[in-house]
């Protein structure tokens, strides 16, 4: 077989999911599983009650509907084993790296191995492998934001008007599995109209960018009715808008360190929030479950140390890309990281949130290494001229 048939799409997609698949086999094989708690529990229910022809509301809560729908179409077909949920995200994983070599290869121009490397790094990457092994969003939701962020920079590209309302309807599903993306189409609306302000870029026909908006709308529209009518009020898509808020700024209770009897002030909000900058991109490996993993497997904490060391290395050169971000593409990955980022400053940062960008950080790091030469130049171009002697 030809190297080029080799790198022919299809071949990467089978290729990348079968080692996901592969390897998740592996995994839940030999790992001790587990424990089925908290939110995973809620979704196994609301899951079980669509497929019952009901949607469930959890004490008073009707939680976004994306995941419990996914999870029940696995109860349909494949049985509601956990082992099962498992082994699907694995393959969902394998799509996840392909959809980051896609992106990488086909729309940063990042050379095949480079762009191969990065999807690998995707599936070996250890939040993305525990967050397999758990019946939560993570993996779903960041392979249907990803597919969001492929189709808009298709759309971008080819300047097509069917490409823009994909784009609407990907972020929409992406919504409906995690509010957080509820507000990311205008985000990218305002910043694609900023960017083509400071770098000179040719705005799309204001028609195309309408469209996506408005078939975003169109599919969050149905649940936004739906909770309306059984709530009878007006609510959001957030599931627990209430507490979320409560947790940020009243309590700060996602603070570990934190007394919860302790008053909170303002001050302590603000020293809060701008701490925040920077505990999102905590590498994490030190909660329950990595507790569990090094209780069960010693010689894991090794493997968390490189991972640690890996994180911060591939953040260094994910942010050393930004020396070249008047190229267009790297303007929206960097616009979608920036999103979260803000986001979860301003409300609270774990690393599973920071989890469905790392793959955006991973192909930035990629677009960095495959255009050092360059980075150099820009580098060497930003030194201050010599004081005349």
């Amino acid at each position: 077989m030809k190297n080029k048939e080799l790198q022919h799409p299809i071949i990467v997609l089978f290729s990348l999911v079968s080692l996901s698949s592969f390897l998740g086999k592996m995994l839940i094989s030999y790992l001790p599983p587990f424990p089925v708690i908290s939110d995973s529990l809620t979704y196994i229910e609301i899951a079980n009650g669509i497929r019952e022809g009901v949607y469930l509301s959890i004490d008073g809560v009707y939680y976004s509907p994306g995941y419990p729908f996914f999870l029940s179409q696995i109860f349909s077909y494949f049985g509601s084993d956990p082992s099962t949920v498992y082994q699907v995200q694995f393959a969902v994983l394998g799509i996840v790296a392909f959809m980051a070599f896609q992106i990488a290869r086909t729309y940063l121009k990042i050379p095949f191995y480079l762009s191969l490397m990065t999807a690998l790094i995707v599936i070996l990457w250890p939040y993305m492998i525990l967050y397999s092994l758990l019946i939560m969003s993570a993996v779903p939701y960041t392979v249907v934001s990803l597919m969001a962020i492929f189709i808009t920079m298709k759309a971008l590209s080819e300047n097509k008007l069917r490409w823009f309302a994909l784009s609407g309807i990907a972020f929409g599903i992406a919504a409906l599995m995690r509010p957080v993306a509820l507000l990311l189409p205008f985000w990218l609306f305002g910043t694609g109209v900023l960017s083509t302000w400071f770098f000179n870029y040719r705005l799309p026909p204001i028609k195309n960018l309408i469209t996506s908006l408005l078939f975003f709308i169109i599919i969050v529209a149905p649940w936004f009715t739906f909770k309306t009518i059984q709530m009878y009020k007006v609510e959001s898509t957030t599931a627990q808008s209430s507490h979320v808020f409560d947790k940020a700024f009243i309590t700060l209770a996602y603070e570990i360190d934190r007394d919860p009897e302790a008053s909170v002030y303002a001050s302590d909000v603000v020293i809060s929030k701008f701490k925040n900058i920077f505990r999102f991109w905590n590498p994490g490996a030190g909660g329950y479950q990595a507790e569990l993993l090094t209780e069960s497997k010693p010689e894991a904490k090794y493997l968390i140390s490189i991972y640690k060391f890996g994180f911060f290395t591939l953040l260094a050169l994910a942010f050393i890309s930004i020396l070249i971000i008047p190229n267009y593409m790297l303007v929206v990955l960097w616009s979608c990281i920036l999103y979260v980022w803000m986001l979860h400053t301003v409300l609270f940062p774990y690393p599973r949130y920071t989890l469905p960008i790392i793959p955006l950080m991973l192909i930035s790091a990629g677009f960095a290494v495959a255009n050092w030469r360059t980075i150099i130049e820009n580098i060497k171009k930003m030194k201050l001229p010599a004081k005349p002697s």
